[in-house]
This record gives structure tokens, sequence and C-alpha cells, in this order.
């Protein structure tokens, strides 16, 4: 962003839905105090052997849950989805070992999972150490397998007779053979198929007793059987399914056109739905997802005077609603940078702005680079970029970091350089690839079949000379193509550009005059951009990131250019 006010204030946010979702809105979640020399941990045996952290893992059955160390520890009380320890603990402990079920003389005492909800719970510990209080808290998933969550309860539609790529079917345009299907849970014994009959008053079009779970059946050696939507009339239709699983029958309705000669191309309009604000909110940060959660680093400080960066981390989770704190990041965190994941456990960011030693207004662009781990909640530093960076953009494909445009030092002037770093081989340093062929700053980016796109931004960390192009990176080829233009200059779209069914849309953001709500999608297929539904109010340097079901989710930036 310019660097201009930031004003405090609370974030707001969006679930932003096709027209046949819901997003729900809960109280946010409190922030828990942090203690670097205790941990709650998580074994799956009664002798708490090769015990793990508890925080940030997915969670069944039988679990140990203790603290940890032992030694002058006197007391441990223990809360369950109760950070902020309102009312009575749920159990106290007065001798090590320190469960949170208790112990027996042959070992701890289980806790059964499944006496809670599918989602993420939180267990908070607070410890007497040597007369002093400290306080601990780990949030996990639990998944057990007799309560699939409902979010898979949704029909999908591929172009591929694997089902690879799919797209959620409301709100879809389909042509010719489509695979249509509900994706496999644990748990369902049957699905009912009903075409333009959301009332079910006729015969099931077709039942599946047994996955997968395919609108034309199954081809073993083939995959799923294609369903031919040109067996429907050009024009508005409605899927409706009836899915029997572990807790009764969920009825689904997906409403899609049929235009033949086209191809699937996603959801147009959307719906917005409040979900839970951020406890404090930021602007200028760096985010992604992983495993349909949004984690969420950095951002300038809204609690400090302009230009702080801030060091709180959070992930929020759509199934429960909820933000919860991350460990904070190391170097007294950034923003501006740019953010990558192997898509499974692992995050990694680099560059941006860091605050100087004071932390006080003051920000100066940083070459380090650092890896989370999601299974750990723990920062490791990687190899630096070559030289300082601000407002670039950064791409993961296939185990490799690509970093590219953006500023340095002086934050005007614009960088071509674009550095590889070859993580999955254990790469010690960045390389030099081909330039960017139009450098700028506060760029978007996206990953779409192994090829980097990067879209909009600006010069000179202005914002009134945002910029249209589009360009694309070829890894295999260490070349660049620039494509189709955006319909209109955008800038501040770091965060706010993602994937959406295979399309990259870039939400929000700052034209060369004005904060902007527009919502725009390419197609790489087509070479062309579309609009989708605004944003209920403009936003800049905010967060936008798709969840897998076709639903995306927009927080916190800023309504104004400050």
């Amino acid at each position: 962003m310019s660097i201009n006010s930031v004003r405090s204030r609370p974030a707001r946010a969006w679930g932003i839905v096709a027209v046949a979702g819901l997003v729900l809105a809960v109280a946010p979640a409190s922030v828990p105090a942090h203690a670097a020399s205790a941990a709650i941990m998580v074994s799956s045996s009664p002798t708490r052997s090769a015990a793990v952290p508890l925080q940030a893992t997915t969670r069944s059955g039988a679990l140990y849950v203790f603290t940890t160390p032992d030694t002058a520890v006197s007391k441990v009380s223990f809360w369950l989805d109760n950070p902020s320890r309102t009312g009575a603990p749920v159990h106290i402990e007065n001798t090590a070992p320190f469960t949170f079920t208790g112990d027996t003389a042959s070992g701890s005492n289980p806790w059964d999972s499944t006496k809670v909800v599918n989602g993420s719970h939180t267990i908070t510990a607070q410890l007497v150490i040597g007369g002093n209080s400290v306080v601990v808290s780990a949030t996990f998933n639990v998944f057990n397998a007799s309560q699939p969550p409902p979010t898979s309860y949704v029909l999908q539609v591929s172009t591929k007779a694997d089902r690879s790529a799919p797209i959620p079917l409301a709100g879809s345009t389909v042509a010719g053979p489509a695979f249509v299907f509900v994706p496999a849970s644990p748990g369902i014994t049957r699905v009912a198929f009903f075409v333009d009959d959301a009332l079910r008053s006729k015969l099931p079009y077709h039942v599946e007793n047994s996955g997968p779970w395919d609108l034309a059946g199954t081809a073993v050696s083939l995959g799923a059987n294609p369903w031919q939507t040109g067996a429907l009339p050009d024009g508005p239709h409605v899927l409706s399914a009836d899915v029997t699983g572990p807790s009764g029958v969920s009825h689904l309705n997906a409403s899609f056109t049929v235009s033949q000669g086209g191809t699937v191309i996603g959801a147009t309009n959307f719906s917005y739905a409040p979900i839970a604000g951020m406890p404090i909110g930021t602007t200028e940060a760096e985010s992604i997802v992983v495993n349909d959660k949004l984690y969420l680093f950095g951002g300038f400080d809204v609690i400090h005077a302009c230009c702080t960066p801030t060091d709180r981390a959070w992930v929020y989770d759509p199934v429960t609603n909820k933000w919860t704190a991350l460990p904070p990041m190391p170097a007294q965190g950034t923003s501006h940078a740019g953010i990558g994941t192997d898509g499974v456990r692992y995050i990694y960011y680099a560059g941006g702005y860091a605050a100087d030693p004071a932390g006080i207004d003051h920000v100066s662009a940083t070459a380090l680079a650092w890896r989370y781990d999601i299974d750990t909640g723990t920062y490791t530093a990687l190899p630096p970029l070559p030289a300082e960076r601000t407002a670039g953009g950064m791409a993961w494909v296939s185990g490799t970091l690509y970093y590219f445009g953006g500023n340095g030092l002086d934050r005007t002037v614009d960088s071509p350089d674009v550095w590889m770093l070859d993580v999955a081989n254990g790469g010690t340093s960045w390389v030099s690839r081909a330039n960017l062929p139009n450098p700028r700053d506060h760029i978007g980016w996206g990953v779409i079949d192994g090829k980097i796109y990067a879209v909009g931004g600006e010069y000179s960390t202005d914002a009134n000379k945002a910029q249209s192009e589009l360009d694309r990176y070829d890894p295999a080829s260490d070349s660049w193509t620039v494509l189709a233009p955006l319909p209109v200059a955008r800038s501040h779209d770091m965060d706010s550009t993602f994937l959406l069914s295979g399309q990259l849309v870039v939400a929000g953001g700052w034209t060369s005059t004005a904060v902007t709500g527009a919502v725009t999608a390419y197609n790489p297929a087509t070479n062309t951009w579309r609009t989708l539904t605004d944003l209920p109010e403009p936003r800049t340097s905010a967060t936008a990131k798709s969840l897998s079901d076709g639903r995306y989710l927009y927080c916190c930036g800023s309504a104004s250019t400050s």
C-alpha cells in the first residue's frame, strides 16, 4: 500500500458463497496467553509415549492429552473450548503427570473425542510454576468417521471421468458430457438423484447404493460415467440429491444452467453472508488456505500508528466460524510478503516490510524467508532472498518457490528479478530465472496447471500508477507470456487474488483513482476476463481466498485510502 495513515477499527469479514450457500456467524475466538516454556501434548497411548504437540493436529477416538513440563509445576487446571477460562475448569490436577482427564495406577485416562462435534476445538491449561501462573492453549481439529463434515455433501461437477478439478454444480453452466457426483465422505450409505424434481415427486433419476456417488453411475475401470446434458434443453435446471449418512438424510439442491457449445465456467452470481470478524483487524497481510482453513500472517498493526508490521498470525476455520491465534511470527512479523504452500503441512513466506528494532512507525524491506509448520506451530528460517524485496509475489510449483517483482529498500524502484528456491531437494540458495516482463509492486498472483500468473500491481509504490498487465510464467521453459489485460488497472490485490474453479479471480483493490469493490475472473482457456458480483463495499489491501466447495472468504483490509 502507499504508506498513509492506518485507522484502528474492528475488522469486518464476509463469507462469499454461491447462491445456494450460507455461512453462519458466531463470536470470534479469544486470544490465549502464550508461554514458550509450557506445552499441551497428545498421545495415543495411556503411557503418553510418542507424544506430539496437540496444536494444529487432527485427532479422533481416544486421546491422552497432558501438559509439559512436570518439574516445578504444582497445579494444572484445564478448560475445554473456553480459552478465556470463564467459569470453573473441567479438571484440575495437583500432582504429575498433569493429564486432561486424570490418571490411574496403570496410566492416563483417555479423553473420548467422539463426545464433541467434529471441527475445531481448544484445550486451555493454566499451570502454576514456581508460584507463577502460565497459560497455554492448543487448538486442534476433531474428525471422527461417525460424524462426516456437512461441507462434504456438495454436488460437484467435473469435465473428467476421474472427477479431477471439480467445481460446485450450483451456479455453474454445463454443456456436453459432464461428470456429476457427491464427494466421498465416511458413513454415506445411499445417494438418490433427482433431475428437475426438487420436490421429489417422482422416482429418483438414479440411485447409488455404494460409492463413488456418481449421478450416471460408475464404470470401475474408467471412473464416473458421463451424464449427457444434451438430453436437457438449454436454460436453468436443478439437480437434487438425498444423501443418507450417519445423521440421517441430507437434502441437496443445486441450480445450474445448460448451454450447449459452452464449457463449465463456474458461478457468476454470488451472495454475501457475514462471518466472524477477526479479533484484531489488519491490512496488507499475507494468507493461504490449507485443508480448507485460512492461515493469515502479519500485515500492518492497526493498534499502532502507520505503518508498523505486526507479528500476529491467525487461522480461520469456516466449519466452526472461529479465528484462533497462531504462535507469533519471528522477527517482529511482516506485511507485504509473498506466500505459498505445499498444500499439506508447510506454509512459506518471504520478503515484505519488516519492523525496525524499535518496532514503531518505520518499515523496511527484508530478505528474510520463513517456513511455518502447521503440525507443530513452529517457524523455521529458510535461505534469504538474494536482496531485500517487498510487495512482490511468490508461488509454489512442484516443490519449488518462485519470488518475483516488488521493490527494495527504497520502495520506489521496481525489480524485474525472478528467483527460484528448490525446496523439495534441499536448495540452499535462490537461483535467478527469466525476468518479469513488466516490473511492478503490490502485484497479485496464482498458479494454474503449474504455471504462475502475475496480475495487476503498480509502479513505485504509487497506487495512482496501477497496472492492468497479466503475465504468465512457465517454469518448464523459463519464459513469460503477456496475456489479456485486466479490464481496469488494479493494484493492492496481492492477498486478494486467488483461484476459483480453475480461474484467476481478483477481488477489490485499488484502481488508479479509487478503492474498488469489483470482482473479476480470468479464464485461461479463452484468455478472457468476466465480471462477478461486486463486494458488499469497496476494499483494498484485503484478504480473499477460496475454499474447495466453491465459496470464498473476504476479510480485513481497508475501505478507504487509509
